[in-house]
């Protein structure tokens, strides 16, 4: 990405000369006339200028400058484009070196982006919530990628990364690890309705799968140890998957609001249930804990209004607040004989479930 200055006519004005060469795309030019640098805010920072803020919340196609009062624009700031939902395109200068954190929150009208060969780091939440983009281009100087950086993309279709990156790649359009042992991102507007996480996986990360609304199938391999935050959260098509003996933890709101699962068996792998982690599962009918799990997190159950047993095994030591309120239907089975002393939270069954300790199966 180049810069040339046109100083015909009555204004000089400064273009972004665009040839997507690190993706080995067309070198034919797409020229960009700056946006005006009266609508960001900016701070000095080290090597140049942070854009803070952009306050043109009704311009469709923003290009950063490369310079602001002589200064080189070096990072897109914390929320400096939060939800500028008229925008459908921006271009960010190769003067840039950070987008930050939550940098493009929520601009939903955001169609096109192009990120240049200088950038190095991608922040938390960077793009979440831009339900327009359909693909995204990691180029190659990028070496760090927030959690979460693309959650939240409903529309996004792929994801490239630059073949010379040594940090990420793409495989099928979804991004992981150059080592491919974490999933990053499942591009979660692809229409496939079944999806085999490959045997190289070791972790998946927070909000992979968040929102994914085609995939009825997931199939997790025994090499995976963890399911984090929010991985499978909002899957409402999601029907069917089975958590290996690896795993050893379920993160907070893991596979919340996954309404079309019916069953789930906890392994005894695992010795955690998250926060929320199966919060708002209306479909979920039947829950299996295995003995080892010590904990089941606040309101890990609540809302599961069609589930109708749950069966709680000895090691459980800590139950959290308002684990099961709001399932009207659910008789819990406990294989303790009583409830464990000053261990699970007063209101762990607050809505007054009726529970069955000792229970041991026929």
């Amino acid at each position: 990405m180049d810069f040339i200055r046109d100083t015909k006519g009555d204004y000089e004005m400064d273009f972004i000369r665009d040839t997507k060469s690190d993706y080995g795309f067309s070198n034919s030019p797409i020229e960009y006339q700056e946006t005006a640098p009266s609508f960001f805010e900016t701070k000095e920072i080290a090597g140049g200028l942070e854009i803070s803020k952009f306050t043109n919340k009704e311009l469709t196609r923003v290009v950063i400058p490369q310079k602001i009062n002589g200064k080189k624009v070096v990072s897109i700031g914390e929320n400096a484009f939060w939800e500028i939902n008229h925008s459908t395109s921006i271009v960010i200068p190769n003067s840039v070196k950070s987008i930050d954190k939550c940098a493009f929150f929520n601009c939903t009208g955001l169609t096109s982006v192009v990120i240049p060969n200088s950038v190095k780091t991608i922040g938390e939440w960077a793009f979440e919530g831009c339900t327009g983009l359909k693909s995204i281009e990691i180029p190659s100087s990028v070496t760090t990628i927030g959690s979460s950086a693309f959650g939240g993309c409903a529309s996004l279709e792929r994801i490239i990364v630059s073949k010379t990156n040594q940090s990420y790649c793409s495989i099928d359009g979804n991004l992981y690890s150059k080592d491919k042992k974490i999933l990053i991102n499942y591009a979660i507007s692809k229409k496939d309705t079944s999806f085999t996480i490959p045997d190289s996986v070791t972790s998946i990360s927070w909000a992979a799968f968040s929102g994914c609304r085609h995939l009825k199938s997931i199939v997790i391999p025994n090499s995976v140890t963890s399911i984090d935050w929010a991985t499978f959260e909002g899957c409402t098509g999601l029907t069917s998957i089975a958590i290996p003996n690896s795993v050893k933890s379920i993160g907070n709101c893991a596979f919340s609001n996954c309404t079309g699962l019916t069953s789930i068996e906890i392994p005894s792998s695992v010795t955690s249930i998250g926060m929320r982690a199966f919060e708002g599962c209306t479909g979920l009918t039947n829950v299996v804990i295995l003995n080892n799990v010590k904990s089941i997190g606040m309101r890990a159950f609540y809302g599961c209004k069609s589930l109708r047993s749950i069966i709680i095994p000895k090691s459980v030591k800590s139950i959290g607040y308002h684990a099961f309120f709001g399932c009207s239907n659910l008789t819990i089975y406990c294989r303790a004989k009583g409830e464990p002393f000053f261990c699970w939270k007063n209101e762990w069954d607050l809505s007054k479930r009726p529970v069955i300790w000792g229970y041991k199966e026929k």
